[in-house]
């Protein structure tokens, strides 16, 4: 009897061990339910996906561009070729020029004909030489101007400058009683403009010199004023002379009598309400100037004086 009971508690000792051995294995999921997070699911924040800087969409205009202190001459003789407006053709520049009298007397016609069939002519007749040239007075505006200056007898000077409008539809002309220098090929940029020559009666009859440019809205001076040129300038005073000194900063300073007697030399002009003159001691000196023209008087007042007042001016015949 005891065999048996003990034979008992031994299988249900092992009966016990069996239900236990079993509660510790994993239950298994039913199969369609994963328990991880698919793969292609994100597990942090999402980062930004590269993005592609626009380009942008050709419009099929062509790039145009200019020549910096471009500067050459033309014949004036003959035919010359140079792309004026950009557009990857030559445009031509034609000259005539033919002798009119036995005083050697010429006439000049200029004739412009863009590759896209935009056409100029300009004459001039009665002169005794011509010159000619093209530049680039803004190399961002896409076009060349064409400058023509000509000389008369009497060592007068007409200036013409060409330049085609922005539509590209028609050439505008300027024109000016300004000489165009000589060395305009040696000294020409596009900021700084092209050297001209010009008369005065401000302190008697002058050469004074400037540069100049070529916009859209014409002939525009470049320089802060006119330099007196010359070699024959001095003017002695014949009546004491008021006026300002300039202080080295280019400010008004002290007023200042300039003596009669003294060599005054005239130095700078607007050409219309100011001239500066060097006195004696190197100084700077300034005074507001008025022009009278009118069918009964021309003359030229220096702060208000009639400037014939204080010397013998050289006027001109």
């Amino acid at each position: 009897m005891k065999r048996f009971i003990s034979i008992a508690i031994i299988l249900t000792m092992l009966f016990a061990l069996c239900a236990c051995t079993a509660s510790n294995k994993p239950v298994e999921q039913p199969a369609g339910e994963p328990t991880e997070a698919p793969a292609n699911e994100p597990t942090g924040e999402p980062t930004e996906e590269p993005t592609e800087e626009p380009t942008e969409e050709p419009t099929g205009e062509p790039q145009l561009i200019g020549i910096a202190d471009f500067c050459q001459p033309l014949d004036v003789y003959g035919e010359n070729r140079f792309d004026i407006d950009f557009d990857g053709e030559d445009d031509l520049l034609s000259f005539k020029g033919e002798v009119l009298n036995e005083w050697d007397d010429k006439a000049f016609e200029l004739s412009v004909v863009t590759a896209a069939g935009v056409e100029k002519k300009l004459e001039v007749s009665l002169c005794c030489d011509l010159y000619a040239w093209v530049v680039d007075c803004d190399p961002k505006d896409s076009r060349l101007e064409i400058i023509v200056t000509n000389i008369f007898e009497s060592d007068d000077w007409t200036t013409y400058v060409l330049r085609l409008n922005d539509a590209g539809t028609e050439f505008v002309v300027a024109e000016d009683w300004f000489e165009v220098s000589s060395d305009i090929e040696t000294v020409f940029t596009s900021e700084g403009g092209f050297p001209v020559i010009d008369r005065t009666d401000i302190l008697g009859t002058r050469h004074v010199s400037a540069f100049m440019t070529m916009t859209e809205d014409g002939l525009k001076l470049v320089s802060d004023e006119y330099l007196y040129i010359g070699s024959e300038l001095e003017l002695e005073l014949i009546k004491d002379l008021p006026l300002d000194v300039l202080n080295e900063d280019g400010t008004t300073g002290e007023e200042y009598t300039v003596e009669a007697g003294s060599v005054i030399i005239p130095y700078a002009t607007d050409m219309n309400s100011c001239v500066k003159v060097k006195l004696p001691d190197g100084r700077i000196g300034i005074m507001n100037v008025e022009i009278v023209s009118t069918d009964t008087e021309y003359a030229i007042y220096l702060n208000g004086v009639n400037q014939d007042e204080y010397a013998l001016m050289p006027y001109a015949d």
